[in-house]
C-alpha cells in the first residue's frame, strides 16, 4: 500500500526516528512506509490517495490526552457502524490524530492507540477485523489553528476513511 502525498514527512521523520533507535516498521496495517533509499520527488511523484473521506461517516472526537471513546460519541458511532456494515466490501482505514500540545512521539502514540480504539468498537459492532488498517498522524493535518481548547478539541479526532475504488485496481 503507497503512503499518502501527506505523509511524505512524516514518512521521513519515522524512519529517520527508526533508523536512530534501531527499530524496524513491519505494521503491516500502518501506511507509514517508504523505502529509506527513495528520494522525496520520488515519493511524491509516486503518491496516490489510496482512502478517501466518505459524506456519510462523520469524524469521531476524542478528551485532551485520552484514547477512549465518549459516550457523546455514540450517535455518531453507531450511525458510522451501521453504514460500514451496510457497505461490507469496503476497506476501511482509521486515521487517529492529536492537538499537537504533547511531543511528536506522544502525538503519535495518542493517535495511534485512538484508532485502535475505534478499530476495537467497530470491531465489536460486527465490521470485521480484516476490512480495518489503522495509522496515526499525530499532530499532522491538523484542521484548526488557534491556540484555544475548541480548537485543540478539533484536532483530537479519528476520521474513517474508505477505500478509493477508483484506485484500488492500479
Amino acid at each position: 500500500m503507497k503512503p499518502h502525498l501527506h505523509n511524505v514527512p512524516l514518512t521521513l521523520v519515522t524512519l529517520t526516528l527508526l533508523l536512530a533507535t534501531g527499530c524496524n516498521a513491519t505494521d503491516s496495517n500502518s501506511r507509514s512506509a517508504g523505502a529509506p533509499s527513495q528520494t522525496v520527488a520520488a515519493i511524491a511523484a509516486d503518491q496516490s490517495d489510496l482512502f478517501i473521506k466518505n459524506e456519510n461517516l462523520q469524524t469521531v472526537y476524542f478528551d485532551s490526552g485520552k484514547a477512549q471513546i465518549e459516550p457523546a460519541m455514540m450517535s455518531v458511532l453507531k450511525a458510522n457502524s451501521d453504514w460500514l456494515k451496510k457497505n461490507m466490501p469496503l476497506q476501511i482505514e482509521l486515521a487517529g490524530f492529536s492537538d499537537g500540545r504533547g511531543t511528536p512521539e506522544q502525538n503519535l502514540t495518542m493517535g495511534q492507540r485512538r484508532a485502535a480504539a475505534l478499530r476495537d468498537f467497530y470491531v465489536s459492532m460486527g465490521v470485521p477485523r480484516s476490512r480495518i488498517s489503522t495509522v496515526t498522524l499525530g499532530q499532522e493535518e491538523p484542521v484548526c489553528f488557534d491556540p484555544t481548547d475548541e480548537c485543540h478539541g478539533k484536532n483530537r479526532r479519528v476520521e474513517t476513511l474508505i477505500e478509493n475504488k477508483s484506485l484500488a485496481s492500479k
